[in-house]
């Protein structure tokens, strides 16, 4: 499903801890306008170069605020990041303001991702012909890359591939090899009823590549946030000495050197 990407720019990133006093960020250069941020213990003000309010928002006490300008191919925005101090895990969360009808506007609610923003940048997807955020999401044994496209025209973020059954993704994943031989089910395909596994076994020096996972993404919007993760039903697709096929049960990922990192 992820395509080959290209890195697009990413600049004037300004990190503040708001603070009684307010602070003030720019000006951010947005295509052809520029903006001024007011960053507060209780909220966000962003302004154009004529004083005009665009965008306004209270945040939660002890919330640190990231500001950073998105220059995409197909449009320019800001993209906010809100991240609860002292920090605590899936406590951050990312938002994408844009240009519609003249006016700074937010692409939808903060997106709370089971995992972080990957690389900290946009990217082009050319498959889709449209600029994406990559997000690093924990599959437990494992992380996946899940593309949230971001659409200039339409105003709003949404999964690159859309609410499939099955989607393929991209994977990261760290090994720890086992000190002992293991065998492992490598099934042909990512349904049981594709055909009969076959035992592998998987050496301390086996060389083991891990190549994509399958598996369904769960986006659920509300009024206020869009939680973005993977279901637990989820297969990877291995290449252990040259024999490939998909992995399917926590036992088999542990085996390969992948254990549940919680």
């Amino acid at each position: 499903m992820l395509r080959a990407l290209v890195a697009l720019a990413l600049s004037a990133v300004a990190w503040c801890q708001a603070e009684p006093e307010e602070r003030s960020i720019g000006p951010l250069a947005v295509g052809d306008r520029t903006f001024q941020v007011t960053l507060s213990v209780t909220g966000i003000r962003i302004k154009d170069a004529d004083g005009v309010v665009h965008f306004e928002k209270k945040i939660a006490e002890k919330t640190a605020v990231q500001i950073a300008v998105l220059n995409g191919r197909n449009g320019a925005g800001l993209l906010l990041t809100y991240e609860a101090t002292p920090s605590v895990p899936r406590a951050r969360s990312w938002e994408v303001l844009g240009i519609i009808d003249g006016k700074l506007k937010s692409f939808g609610p903060p997106i709370f991702p089971d995992g972080s923003l990957a690389g900290g940048v946009p990217s082009w997807d050319a498959a889709l012909l449209a600029d994406v955020l990559n997000f690093r999401i924990s599959a437990g044994n494992f992380f996946v890359i899940v593309p949230v496209e971001v659409s200039w025209e339409h105003g709003i973020v949404r999964l690159a591939y859309g609410l499939v059954r099955r989607c393929r993704m991209a994977v990261e994943a760290t090994r720890k090899p086992a000190e002992t031989a293991a065998s492992i089910q490598l099934f042909p395909g990512t349904d049981e009823k594709a055909g009969d596994p076959v035992e592998v076994e998987v050496k301390k020096g086996s060389v083991v590549e891990f190549l994509e996972a399958e598996g369904r993404i769960l986006w659920e919007e509300s009024e206020d946030r869009t939680s973005l993760g993977v279901a637990e039903d989820i297969w990877l697709r291995v290449r252990i000495d040259g024999k490939e096929g998909y992995l399917h049960s926590p036992e088999d990922f542990e085996a390969v050197g992948l254990p549940d990192a919680g």
